[in-house]
């Protein structure tokens, strides 16, 4: 049966974004390394989960957990190919030192109005989130999201928050109110973070994988139009479109033939990009018929095809690898001259440690 008008408003509020032409990089996978300034070989080690990553005009960022530790590293590429050796997210506050540090995946974007990466991540104790500021210089001292009388906490402190950036920055994460699972969000103000929304509206609320480990996410901030891609109980990948204030109805992201499924503890990833003129998006997720071998992708298509969606394609993230990563999530950024899609790749037999591969999505095919 084909698809109902609620996916148009999906699409619409995506449609009203404009975006400039992509230049193009790497079109096959590449790892995350380098050489330090001691002439050291070092390559992005990371866990099972996930990577972060951003784009503004000129950089590249990738951020991740560091394997073995609680400590967040990043790294940037200011051309698609090579990359500055990691460095911890860290800095001094009243002469007191801090690391940022977490169980889970920090979040990274770009706040295009002052040009600031925005990183936050779960702390490992409390479950509170915490974010910073970097000026191309330092970070500024971590604090936590929360305004009066309340702060933001993952359900689990393993769980991470999507950060949505752009011409303003939006926090969202999944959180516990007696006696369920939510979806929450948040915008930075002028005061300060905006009082925590649930996703959803009068008719409908979304409702998460009950893991708590799925983060949502969001294609940009909610300044403009946007869409958030959560998963539900089932492994089935949902979307809902920001516009004119307020959420469109829910739908499953699918088609007559088929459905966006993935396992529900893996998160989905979005981005805006440029399609024949118009702002559309993009989605990845872990193919649940794959293995943890491919992730699959779908791009928005405005009904051209009969569907709102692209008959989904594949990008195989292990090639030639015996070690299937169950448990991976995709994170992508589309920038005005750079654009990356990263994930984790488990290394050997290890079900622990995982190495760091991207491309650019741009040249996958239907998203050229």
């Amino acid at each position: 049966m084909k698809q109902t008008m609620k996916h148009l408003i999906l699409g619409l509020a995506l449609f009203l974004a404009n975006f400039a032409s992509q230049g193009m990089a790497q079109s096959t996978a590449q790892q995350v390394k380098g050489i330090n300034a001691q002439g050291a070989k070092w390559q992005a080690l990371t866990d099972r989960g996930q990577v972060s990553v951003a784009t503004n005009a000129t950089t590249e960022y990738v951020a991740w957990k560091v394997n073995g530790s609680e400590n967040i590293e990043y790294s940037t590429s200011t051309d698609g190919v090579t990359w500055t050796t990691p460095l911890v997210v860290k800095g001094t506050y009243q002469r007191r030192a801090w690391k940022a540090q977490t169980q889970g995946v920090p979040a990274i974007t770009v706040d295009n109005n002052t040009g600031y990466v925005w990183l936050a991540w779960t702390d490992p104790t409390t479950s509170d989130l915490f974010y910073s500021t970097y000026n191309g210089v330092t970070w500024t001292y971590q604090q936590a999201v929360s305004g009066q009388g309340w702060t933001a906490q993952n359900f689990v402190s393993g769980a991470s928050p999507a950060l949505g950036g752009g011409t303003g920055i939006t926090i969202t994460w999944i959180g516990y109110t007696s006696p369920d699972l939510y979806i929450y969000y948040s915008n930075w103000t002028s005061s300060g973070w905006s009082v925590p929304q649930i996703l959803g509206n009068s008719s409908w609320t979304a409702n998460p994988a009950p893991s708590g480990f799925s983060t949502p996410d969001l294609t940009v901030s909610l300044t403009g139009g946007s869409a958030m891609y959560w998963v539900d109980y089932f492994g089935n990948i949902y979307g809902s479109a920001f516009i004119f204030g307020g959420w469109a109805p829910d739908t499953v992201i699918s088609c007559d033939s088929w459905t966006a499924e993935t396992w529900d503890d893996n998160p989905p990833a979005a981005a805006n990009f440029t399609l024949n003129g118009g702002g559309n998006a993009m989605l990845f997720w872990v193919s649940a018929a794959g293995d943890g071998y491919q992730l699959a992708y779908t791009y928005e298509t405005f009904d051209q095809n009969g569907c709102p969606w692209a008959d989904p394609g594949t990008v195989t993230i292990a090639p030639g690898s015996t070690n299937a990563n169950g448990y991976v999530g995709p994170a992508v950024s589309v920038g005005s001259h750079l654009s990356i899609l990263a994930w984790p790749q488990l290394v050997g037999n290890s079900q622990t440690k995982s190495t760091v591969w991207y491309l650019n999505p741009l040249t996958l095919p239907g998203l050229n």
